[in-house]
């Protein structure tokens, strides 16, 4: 348990996820950082904070393999380069 610290955090809830339970945001401790702010526009900008994240998420996703087909791959590409190079004489 941390003592001594007060943080002011905003908790978003989603309606229909299979992913998450909630996000957690950390407010700045910035004193000029609260003045004119109202509790709906830090939510809304917390929620479109977390939509662009997930919309970012969702595009980079990487090609994975099969790990037999990878070994398969790299072999078949050994074999040609070694029948290759049988050919050529220095």
């Amino acid at each position: 348990m941390v003592r001594g610290f007060s943080r002011r955090v905003v908790v978003v809830k989603p309606q229909e996820s299979c992913f998450f339970e909630q996000a957690i945001f950390i407010l700045k401790d910035d004193p000029t950082f609260g003045s004119g702010l109202k509790a709906d526009d830090i939510l809304k900008e917390a929620c479109s904070t977390a939509e662009r994240y997930m919309k970012k998420g969702g595009k980079k996703r990487r090609l994975r393999l099969n790990p037999a087909l990878s070994i398969a791959v790299g072999a078949g590409a050994t074999c040609v380069l070694w029948f290759l190079s049988s050919f050529i004489k220095f």
